[in-house]
């Protein structure tokens, strides 16, 4: 399952999240902070005259953007205990704010679909005598049966598409 997410990440993901990089003017050090923390919640904090903590042009900050969450590897999608419990809050302007949403939906994607497909394999119980070839094929067929599959498919279109217009927007 995680070769098939990684050829997902290379071949869909990827792509995208450089153009996006690509064309922004966010420092190397918020880029590394938005790929690390696999949670990020924008609040509108109101208009202040602050320099954006991502691009550091000097513009009026209305944007809380707070990460934080478990560090994992992109790879493994195995999480890091290093440290569990950190949390960064930083100002940004309203582009750098849409752009980090799009970013960082379409960045951590594979790993918050992992992490549903491990809850659902573990709420769907298997009996003791069922393979584990058996309970794969049973549970894919509950999921798509209940419309999973297709709602999780079109969430992923959704971010695709929003990283697309995203640089379409940009462009004009």
């Amino acid at each position: 399952m995680k070769n098939s997410l990684y050829y997902f990440d290379q071949r869909f993901i990827l792509p995208r999240l450089e153009n996006l990089k690509q064309r922004s003017r966010w420092r190397e050090r918020y880029k590394e902070r938005v790929e690390c923390y696999p949670v990020a919640k924008v609040l509108m904090t109101g208009v202040h005259a602050w320099t954006c903590e991502a691009c550091e042009l000097h513009r009026h900050s209305r944007f809380s953007v707070c990460l934080s969450g478990q560090l994992y590897d992109s790879r493994t999608l195995q999480s890091d205990t290093f440290m569990p419990d950190d949390r960064q809050c930083l100002r940004v302007g309203n582009v750098c704010a849409q752009r980090t949403q799009v970013y960082h939906r379409l960045r951590h994607f594979k790993y918050h679909l992992f992490k549903m497909c491990c809850s659902e394999l573990k709420s769907c119980a298997a009996p003791p005598e069922e393979t584990v070839k058996d309970t794969v094929s049973r549970t894919f067929a509950e999921l798509e049966e209940r419309g999973w599959i297709r709602e999780k498919y079109e969430m992923f279109e959704d971010y695709l598409n929003d990283a697309d217009l995203f640089q379409e927007e940009c462009l004009d």
